[in-house]
């Protein structure tokens, strides 16, 4: 792509923008700590965390927003803190059931996250270029609340989540009304995240660019062919690259 052509840069949200601070496992056991829960250890928590995330996700997309009886996301995210526990060896429904609440309303606090220290230098630079920005994330309806929080989200012009769309990446919709709402065609849209399928595949499968954000995830890339040059290890790599695409 020429950057003299791109209008748009949609990006990714966990893992390209911000992250949790510390791990989700540290989390759910300061929490667990504050209602006197004798908590697992961190990495099991962390693990335990990963496959009930992937399992629920999988009975109930979108944070349940398609379900027929469509599930809130705070109900969705108490079953995750209640798998989580349960596969740690913590069936205290009752008291996990206040971790939760009291989880999912903690993490909208802008101290529970981090914004990577390359991604505000990536966006001025961007916004400075006359470029459009907007937010595409499998996240549910909080990420407006936490990118202002923690002072992200001025620069974007949308922030579109699959909680809300009742659509996720890399479902080529989710990607096709990010296009609408800001009424840029494909060819002149980016995407930049951290997930080579979610991301890189869902954008390209649409029509759009794409690059590739490592943060550290290279082992991720398995068997999914990338060319090189479409592969950030860096944010602080993205206005060069653009530039030289321009030339």
């Amino acid at each position: 792509m020429a950057s003299q052509s791109l209008r748009l840069i949609t990006w990714d949200a966990t893992g390209t923008l911000l992250r949790v601070r510390g791990s989700v496992g540290e989390q759910y056991k300061a929490a667990g700590l504050l209602f006197d829960l004798a908590c697992p250890e961190v990495t099991s928590l962390n693990a335990a965390f990963r496959e009930a995330y992937t399992e629920q996700s999988q009975h109930k997309p979108c944070y349940g927003s398609t379900c027929t009886r469509k599930t809130e996301s705070g109900a969705w995210w108490a079953t995750v803190v209640q798998e989580t526990f349960k596969r740690c060896g913590v069936e205290d429904a009752p008291l996990i059931m206040k971790i939760a609440d009291y989880l999912y309303h903690d993490m909208k606090r802008p101290d529970r996250w981090e914004v990577f220290g390359d991604v505000h230098p990536a966006l001025s630079w961007c916004k400075a270029q006359g470029l459009r920005l907007g937010v595409l994330s499998n996240f549910d309806d909080r990420l407006n609340g936490i990118l202002s929080g923690v002072g992200l989200r001025s620069y974007f012009d949308v922030v579109l989540t699959s909680d809300e769309m009742g659509m996720q990446k890399p479902q080529p919709e989710a990607f096709h009304l990010a296009l609408k709402h800001t009424n840029v065609q494909a060819g002149q849209a980016l995407h930049i995240g951290d997930d080579p399928v979610t991301d890189y595949l869902g954008a390209t499968e649409s029509g759009m660019a794409a690059f590739l954000l490592k943060r550290n995830k290279a082992a991720e890339l398995k068997s999914i062919s990338i060319p090189p040059h479409h592969i950030l290890d860096s944010l602080d790599d993205l206005p060069p690259l653009l530039e030289a695409t321009s030339t």
